[in-house]
């Protein structure tokens, strides 16, 4: 029965020759990919969204290299005393290695930019934070074919800013280690 299901699934899944061709189904305007995540530093959980644009460097028939950039935002959900709200907003840009297989999608990225976080606590504690830092991301994906043109799949990665100061509290509640999924189309 298990054997069955394999092969039924082996058979349904598109083949190397039914890769999607080089030529995007989408202008370059519109985002290649989207993704929901969450941070997780110093007990703060922070979801956030993503949309990233990509253009192809190199093409071949199971690997392609990328330049990426994105944008996203997320916030802190219950952010530990004496902080009251926390906020985080990216502007990044670097590569992404992407490689598809009959049914495995699998890749990595690393992207650099900026962080505008924006950190609120309980008065008389902590002055208010609003400041840009320099800050680099890195991510490892792995998903399936959901279709010739669209991939899902789960990533796992970490983000931090460059610099760190005692005197902000809030740039160490800023990234962390990354988690959640990605929905890329082409």
């Amino acid at each position: 029965m298990l054997s069955a299901w394999l092969c039924s699934l082996l058979m349904a899944t598109p083949s190397l020759e039914d890769k999607p061709s080089s030529h995007p189904l989408v202008p370059w305007y519109v985002p290649r990919s989207a993704s929901l995540g969450f941070f997780f530093n110093r007990d703060t959980l922070s979801p956030h969204v993503r949309l990233s644009w990509e253009w192809t460097v190199l093409d071949q028939p199971r690997n392609a290299l990328a330049v990426v950039t994105s944008l996203g935002t997320g916030f802190g959900i219950e952010p530990p005393r004496p902080m009251t709200a926390l906020f985080q907003h990216v502007g990044l840009l670097g590569f992404a290695y992407r490689s598809d297989r009959p049914i495995l999608h699998w890749g990595f990225s690393a992207l650099f930019g900026a962080v505008w976080y924006r950190a609120a606590f309980v008065p008389g504690s902590f002055p208010f934070e609003n400041h840009v830092l320099p800050y680099a991301e890195g991510r490892i994906q792995v998903g399936v074919h959901v279709a010739p043109h669209l991939r899902l799949a789960l990533y796992i990665g970490y983000a931090s800013p460059f610099i760190y100061t005692d005197t902000r509290p809030g740039n160490f509640f800023v990234g962390g280690f990354d988690f959640g999924v990605v929905v890329d189309w082409r």
